[in-house]
């Protein structure tokens, strides 16, 4: 009799399970595990761009909105080893962005300089 409610007890606990993992979104990317194409990976640097408007600091009364963005040739900066693969480097590539700014009510303007990384994979597996 008890082996009886026993099982009965795990059948039921075997059958809540299997509905509630197939309940559970699966994701289709592993992420303990990277994986690479050796295709260009960009991590670039967030720009100078907010979601409200800037009050221009000269004037006081208009805003500031951006009139232009320009990028510079990417460079090699450094190599670092491959995070993706077992053997090869990783070539850190930047290059500059200068943003224009002008203001809707009194013209002014001014130009800010920032740096995007990116990371070229060169790394392979045997």
């Amino acid at each position: 009799m008890k082996n009886s409610i026993l099982r009965k007890l795990s059948k039921c606990a075997l059958v809540v399970g299997i509905a509630f993992i197939n309940t559970v979104p699966v994701s289709a990317e592993n992420h303990s595990e990277h994986s690479c194409d050796c295709t260009v990976h960009e991590a670039e640097v967030l720009q100078d761009i907010s979601t409200y408007a800037r009050v221009c600091n000269k004037c006081g009364n208009g805003t500031l909105s951006i009139v232009s963005t320009s990028y510079g040739a990417w460079y090699n900066d450094h190599e670092v080893k491959c995070t993706h693969h077992v053997y090869g480097t990783d070539m850190i590539q930047k290059r500059s962005v200068t943003t224009t700014y002008r203001c809707d009510y009194c013209n002014y303007g001014y130009s800010s300089t920032s740096t995007q990384t990116r990371t070229v994979c060169h790394g392979y597996d045997f």
